[in-house]
């Protein structure tokens, strides 16, 4: 007898088939007190897209029915001990089964859990991590100074040869977070995207290592007066934005790939911070190391004014001891800076990929999260 089809003895029932998806997946849903989720200072709303919301609706329609029997909440919390990139990624795998054999033979497997179960989890957990990316990504850009100043402005300290080409990708990367939700619903789209990230990250080491090489080359030159020092020292400020620039151009293209690819592996996540912050302190250490170039010339100028002319030298010190001061500022940033904007948005949106998270999701198919 052929058992192959024959699943309707083998399903489990609808509270044991979660049960053990639970277990296999690593998630755990249950009911929870009831909060006042309205409390902005406690719980902060994911917005959902309609796509997320139908998902969502559908797993909160079917939660009472698939929880332990008799169980009513206006809520509930969901608990993702890996991360819920984890979660989905197990759930992707499918092929949980019993295999059925029948005189020591193999001869079929049997779904162990119920596909309909299955199906909302993974819609409404899908739905639940874009719009959660779409909510870290937001954060994220908040962060990205250079990229978030008005067009002129960028404008003004970009370098003629690679402006064009700089404001092309940045405009892209605003445009891949700024619809990261309805990218994410639409295969073909998400994957062009995705292709669009990877090739803005290498235009952007591309670009970094322009500016950082004209900065080198720019300070190596020697000067013959403090103006042509003063003037060294305003396009050293150029490069160096430019760079800036350039940088939060890679951070933000590498952290959307990442969300884009919702690639979990912890390995992957691991190396790539260890390489995007090791590429990072190596930029900032050649800047430093530039801006030292620049100061050690200042500190060394020598007047030629003769004795007699003692208000033109006294004005020249003057000049000199400002324009140190400038340079010092400048190379203090880099080497005290408590907090580096990019370093701490590489870790942010990184570890909000793998670390453990918790929902609520209420009965009308609102998700929330702690503020």
């Amino acid at each position: 007898m052929n058992r192959r089809n024959d699943t309707s003895q083998t399903d489990l029932s609808a509270e044991q088939s979660l049960k053990a998806l639970e277990r296999d997946c690593e998630f755990e849903i249950t009911p929870c007190t009831s909060f006042d989720f309205n409390d902005s200072r406690r719980f902060t709303q994911i917005e959902l897209g309609t796509v997320q919301a139908s998902h969502m609706s559908a797993l909160t329609q079917q939660i009472p029915n698939i929880i332990a029997a008799g169980t009513m909440a206006q809520a509930y919390t969901v608990r993702f001990p890996q991360g819920l990139p984890h979660t989905l990624m197990a759930l992707h795998q499918g092929g949980y089964s019993t295999i059925i054999r029948e005189n020591g033979l193999f001869t079929g497997t049997a779904s162990m859990y119920s596909l309909s179960t299955q199906a909302a989890l993974m819609g409404a957990f899908t739905a639940i991590s874009v719009a959660t990316g779409q909510y870290f990504l937001t954060q994220i850009n908040g962060e990205m100074k250079l990229m978030n100043k008005k067009l002129d402005e960028i404008l003004a300290f970009l370098h003629e040869d690679k402006k064009a080409e700089l404001m092309s990708e940045m405009n892209f990367i605003r445009y891949a977070s700024r619809h990261y939700s309805a990218t994410m619903s639409h295969e073909q789209q998400r994957i062009a995207t995705l292709c669009g990230l990877q090739e803005g990250r290498k235009t952007a080491i591309k670009d970094i290592e322009f500016y950082t090489h004209r900065l080198e080359n720019e300070v190596r030159i020697q000067a013959e007066s403090l103006d042509s020092l003063n003037e060294k020292k305003e396009k050293a400020v150029l490069y160096k934005q430019s760079t800036e620039f350039a940088k939060q151009l890679y951070v933000m293209s590498g952290l959307l790939e990442v969300y884009y690819a919702q690639n979990a592996d912890s390995t992957y996540i691991k190396e790539l911070e260890e390489e995007m912050t090791g590429y990072l302190e190596e930029c900032d250490h050649r800047i430093i190391n530039s801006f030292s170039t620049l100061k050690g010339q200042i500190v060394g100028y020598k007047s030629s004014l003769k004795n007699v002319e003692v208000i033109n030298r006294k004005a020249n010190d003057e000049k000199k001891a400002k324009l140190e001061e400038e340079v010092d500022i400048l190379i203090d940033h880099y080497r005290n800076q408590k907090s580096n904007d990019l370093l701490n948005a590489i870790q942010f949106a990184l570890s909000g990929v793998s670390k453990s998270s918790e929902y609520y999701l209420t009965r009308e198919g609102k998700v929330f999260i702690k503020a």
